[in-house]
This record gives C-alpha cells, sequence and structure tokens, in this order.
C-alpha cells in the first residue's frame, strides 16, 4: 500500500514540471517565406520563460537538417532580453538555412528544457522554387552584353620568358632549315698563317740567350740548340734538308747564295759546335757569345726582302659521309629537345595569361 506522503510528494513534482513547461513560450518566423534554391535565410526561433529555467538551443553539425530537405548553415549566436517589471526574458536564437529541391517545407523548430523538448506553437511554412530560364529571351539575363576588359599587364619576367620563347623557335626553324638542306654539310676552316723562318730562328736565338745569360743551359746545350735553330731556319729559307746534312754538306748546298761573309760564319759556328759536341771542347764566354752574333748576321744577311706579312688561309671542307650523318643527328637530336621546351614554354604562358585575364 502506498504511503500517502509519498504520493502527494509526487503530485507536487508533477505539478510544478507541467507549470515549468506551460511558462515556456516557442515562437518562430522567417526573415522570407520564399527562397530560390540554394539562396539562404535566417529562422528566428524565441524561447520566452522564467528566469529559473535554464533552455537550450539545439547545436546542428553541418548540413544536418533542421526539416527533412532543410539544412543547416549556420547555428548563429543567442541573444537574450528581459522584459521590463516582469520575472521573465526572452531567449532569440538565430539560425541560418538553406535547401536545394523545389518545394513547400513546414518547419517546427524547439528548445531543450531539463532534458524535454518543447516545439514551436505554430508551423512555418518555407516555400524553394527553381529559377526559370527563359530560353527565348536570351538577352534578358543579367551579364555584360560588349567585352571585358581584362587587367592583364606584362611583367619583365613574361617579356623575358617570351624572348626565350622566340630565341627557341628561331632556333627550332634553323634544325628545320639545314635537315631540309639535301647539300652535303659544309665547314669554313680557318689555316693561320705560317711564321716565316727568320723569325722563327730570331726567336729561338733570343730563347737561347736569356737562358745562357742565367746560366740555365750547359755549353754543350747551348750549341745544339743554336746550330738547331741555324738547321731549322736553312731548311725553311734555302728548301734544302739540312737537319739531315752534315755541317761541310750544307756549306757545299749554300755555296750558290753567293755571300762568302755570311758562309764563313757560318762555317765558324758549326766548327765550333762540332768541337763541343764530338770533341768536348769548353768554349769560354768570349766564344759563344761571338757564335750567337755571328748566328743573328747569317740570319739578317740571308732573310728575304720585306714583303707583306702572310694572311689567314679560310678553305671550305666537306665532311665525310659518316661526319655528315652525325651532324644531321646532331640537327635532329637538337631540334627535337627545343621543341619540347619550346611547348613547355608556350603551354606555361598561355596558362599565366589566362590565369591573369580570368
Amino acid at each position: 500500500m502506498l504511503n500517502p506522503i509519498r504520493i502527494y510528494i509526487l503530485l507536487c513534482l508533477c505539478l510544478s514540471t507541467l507549470h515549468g513547461f506551460s511558462q515556456v513560450v516557442v515562437e518562430a518566423k522567417l526573415d522570407t517565406a520564399d527562397i530560390l534554391i540554394g539562396q539562404q535565410v535566417q529562422l528566428q526561433v524565441k524561447a520566452t520563460t522564467d528566469k529559473r529555467t535554464h533552455i537550450i538551443f539545439p547545436v546542428y553539425a553541418q548540413e544536418d537538417q533542421i526539416a527533412p530537405g532543410v539544412e543547416v548553415v549556420d547555428n548563429g549566436k543567442t541573444d537574450t532580453l528581459k522584459q521590463d517589471g516582469d520575472d521573465r526574458i526572452t531567449l532569440i536564437h538565430r539560425y541560418m538555412v538553406t535547401s536545394f529541391d523545389s518545394a513547400l517545407y513546414s518547419l517546427r523548430p524547439y528548445v531543450l528544457v531539463g532534458g524535454d523538448t518543447i516545439a514551436a506553437r505554430d508551423l512555418v511554412g518555407l516555400k524553394v522554387s527553381t529559377v526559370s530560364v527563359d530560353t527565348a529571351h536570351v538577352e534578358r539575363f543579367e551579364g555584360p552584353d560588349g567585352v571585358v576588359e581584362g587587367n592583364f599587364v606584362w611583367t619583365w619576367r613574361l617579356l623575358l620568358l617570351a624572348f626565350l620563347l622566340l630565341l627557341l623557335v628561331g632556333g627550332i626553324f634553323i634544325c628545320v632549315v639545314r635537315l631540309s638542306d639535301k647539300r652535303p654539310v659544309t665547314k669554313r676552316v680557318v689555316i693561320p698563317p705560317t711564321v716565316p723562318p727568320h723569325q722563327e730562328a730570331m726567336a729561338r736565338i733570343e730563347q737561347l740567350k736569356t737562358a745562357r745569360a742565367n746560366a740555365q743551359v750547359a755549353n754543350k746545350d747551348y750549341y745544339m740548340q743554336l746550330t738547331d735553330a741555324l738547321r731549322a731556319y736553312i731548311s725553311g729559307r734555302f728548301g734544302i734538308n739540312a737537319r739531315e746534312m752534315t755541317s761541310g754538306e750544307i756549306i757545299n748546298a749554300l755555296l750558290h747564295t753567293g755571300d762568302e761573309t755570311a758562309l764563313r760564319e757560318l762555317r765558324e759556328i758549326f766548327e765550333t759546335a762540332d768541337l763541343v759536341k764530338f770533341a768536348k771542347y769548353e768554349s769560354s764566354l768570349n766564344e759563344t757569345d761571338r757564335s750567337l752574333l755571328q748566328a743573328v748576321d747569317f740570319v739578317n744577311t740571308t732573310k728575304p726582302a720585306a714583303t707583306q706579312l702572310p694572311k689567314p688561309v679560310v678553305k671550305i671542307v666537306t665532311p665525310g659521309e659518316t661526319q655528315q650523318r652525325n651532324i644531321r643527328r646532331i640537327y635532329w637530336g637538337t631540334g627535337l629537345v627545343l621543341s619540347l621546351l619550346s611547348l613547355s614554354l608556350a603551354v606555361y604562358l598561355i596558362v599565366e595569361i589566362v590565369e591573369t585575364f580570368f
């Protein structure tokens, strides 16, 4: 049997709860009741209650639906208003909602009080419509009819890349012209002028003089280098193979020159050199200097008259068949590489320009 006191307490609690719920008034309204698909509208939920009642507005996750077909875009925030001369307050919460299906929706938002839900007293209607398209009158659509001016500006970087692209295209053009030409590939070879024999001999004698003054050459080496310079000069000047001839044979070959003084000095140089090289003769400093001066006099006396200096010779050379194929392969490879680089650079420039315009 139930205790009457307990029954009384339970009845009081139930009555107080019902009284608290009856004191909470929930209302809802929309900024507008007619929107297009994808447009957003504000849903205002207002709850009026006493200060002692704790009210919670539901928080929806992104794309959660407050009603079938109506999604919550933003949960917004709650504002609190106090009523003058009364122990009651008004809480206003604003949701941002939208819909992507055309239909007529009925919304009845709610609040949470003590773990229970209290819905709005009245339903709120929301009409979602599609965008009507008049295909017969396209000119009525919004948007500019003329050409929109872009804000494209040629920067130094783009100008440099464009110039590089022109160079690559020029290289491709050269490769194509070369490959389309069926004539053999030729190349120009510049042959430098030969140094006159007397200038070469004087240069070697001057070097030998410097080495002798610095004591950098022995007596035997000194005469070997001096006679080698004279033999090279005689071979180039008179056209005889003086390098392979003995001293006497050289003198006999030069008798036709008719310069007895020059031949006598040359004979003295060769005789002293033979003594040093073969008889281990040690010449004095005066003898070495005298031999050097005699060599200079011989060259200056027998050198040809001053003429115009020879000029470089330019020859057109045709490479062999194997080289011809190799050269064409080089043109093919170079043209292919330049084409790939040009294509990549052109695509990059187009993307840069399009991104700048749009």
